[in-house]
């Protein structure tokens, strides 16, 4: 008996299929409840991580700025090493600017106003670099890890920091 290509998948979608009819609807259930368990406990475990930076940028406000200044230093080289890869000129170059943006912004962080142009430019310049990387990335065949974890580093790092250095500034107390 040979064992080609077109035997092999025949074999393998029906494994899948047999493997599908004995997966029964309460089987379905339980892996649904507990995926959203697993959500839930997700979201409680990023909840408490979110407060607790939160808690020590609110002490450290000085250390926090000096932090995301590097971050900005490390997003932009970043950026500038993905032409290396041949990524598009167009993402690598609205991630620089959004760099640029982010820099200008930290300068008055952590006392920030909504209508400050450096805010407004910097939000502007997160959907843009945001949206840009999203059309690279859409017909890709790229697991969404893997573009989660570049979105991170390239895209989400230094906004997070700096929105998360802003909410800290609300508690606390004016420094003598």
């Amino acid at each position: 008996m040979k064992f080609g290509a077109p035997h092999s998948y025949t074999l393998s979608v029906t494994k899948n299929e047999r493997f599908r009819e004995d997966f029964g609807a309460f089987s379905d259930a339980i892996v649904i409840f507990g995926g959203a368990v697993l959500f839930l406990a997700f979201a409680i475990c990023l909840a408490t991580g979110v407060y607790c930076i939160a808690e020590v940028l609110e002490l450290h406000t000085k250390l926090a700025k000096k932090t995301i200044g590097m971050a900005i230093k490390v997003s932009l080289a970043v950026n500038i090493l993905l032409t290396l890869d041949k990524m598009p000129t167009i993402c690598v170059c609205a991630g620089i600017l959004a760099q640029v943006c982010y820099y200008q912004l930290l300068k008055r962080v952590p006392s920030v106003q909504l209508r400050d142009p450096s805010f407004i430019a910097s939000s502007a310049m997160l959907l843009v670099n945001h949206c840009l990387w999203m059309w690279h990335f859409i017909n890709m065949n790229v697991s969404i890890v893997r573009i989660t974890c570049f979105f991170f580093v390239a895209v989400w790092m230094v906004p997070v920091g700096i929105i998360m250095t802003l909410s800290a500034s609300d508690d606390s107390l004016p420094r003598h």
